[in-house]
């Protein structure tokens, strides 16, 4: 695991950053706490410092979806067969990939595995953010601070799919 070089000062790089960028961001007031406290714990590693910004995005998102840790379960190593022992350890029985997929999947072992496989097809919706012109691809911080919670429904409006 990747560990975090604690004697930079990272944590205040980090927080002024967002200050900078989005202290006059509609929603920034109402978020930016939740991000200080997660920059005030002592983490050692980078895992689990991304496992709590997930978190801490999740909650403001309202997005119920239980987390789960892959390290925690045994699967292979090539990237189809980890895919769909993960898949299998869950008890799940559909997939759903990044676009990006097709490049690298077997679909094949998903089907062997009864796991359906579908893609999506992200279209990047707009938003207003602080600064124009829009920049696409930001992150789910932006989306967040920008939008606030609603800034999830613009995502799942533009989300399709396909086997």
């Amino acid at each position: 695991q990747v560990r975090i070089n604690n004697q930079t000062d990272w944590r205040r790089k980090h927080q002024t950053a967002l200050e900078t960028h989005y202290r006059r961001a509609p929603y920034y007031d109402r978020y930016a706490p939740a991000f200080r406290a997660l920059y005030s714990r002592d983490l050692e590693r980078l895992a689990p410092l991304n496992v709590e910004v997930i978190r801490v995005l999740a909650e403001a998102f309202e997005i119920r979806t239980r987390l789960v840790e892959a390290s925690r379960f045994s699967a292979r190593d090539d990237q189809t067969g980890r895919l769909v022992d993960l898949c299998k350890s869950l008890g799940a029985d559909r997939y759903l990939a990044g676009d990006g997929g097709r490049a690298y999947m077997n679909l094949g072992e998903f089907e062997e595995a009864g796991i359906s496989v579908e893609f999506q097809e992200f279209a990047h919706p707009e938003y207003a953010q602080v600064y124009a012109p829009f920049i696409a691809g930001m992150s789910a911080i932006d989306l967040l601070f920008n939008c606030g919670r609603d800034g999830i429904e613009l995502l799942r409006k533009s989300r399709r799919s396909r086997a």
